[in-house]
């Protein structure tokens, strides 16, 4: 993004240069691949939930077992609204994605 904005920026004469276009990457450490949860690692997760006073107060069970059975992402689960549910068919629609 920096670059592109100094390279249009040097194109307009606003700068003398692009700066950017002369720097690296910045290194970064390998990220572990990620994987999918066992069914024991699904099954504990769920009984500590159950569980769990707070947890359950706060809807993390019902979000837990929303986001296990659909696959979606937690901003996509919080973005789900009920004119996307359809209980009659058990469908829900994935339109929206929640960014903190």
């Amino acid at each position: 993004v920096v670059s592109g904005f100094l390279a249009h920026a040097a194109r307009s004469d606003a700068v003398t240069t692009n700066a950017a276009r002369n720097t690296s990457a910045i290194p970064t450490k390998p990220k572990k691949k990620p994987r999918a949860l066992t069914a024991q690692e699904c099954t504990s997760w769920l009984e500590q939930h159950a569980k769990d006073e707070n947890a359950v107060r706060k809807d993390l069970l019902d979000i837990t077992v929303f986001m296990l059975a659909t696959g979606v992402r937690i901003g996509e689960t919080i973005g789900v609204t009920w004119h996307e549910v359809d209980l009659d068919a058990g469908t829900v629609i994935v339109d929206w994605n929640v960014i903190p």
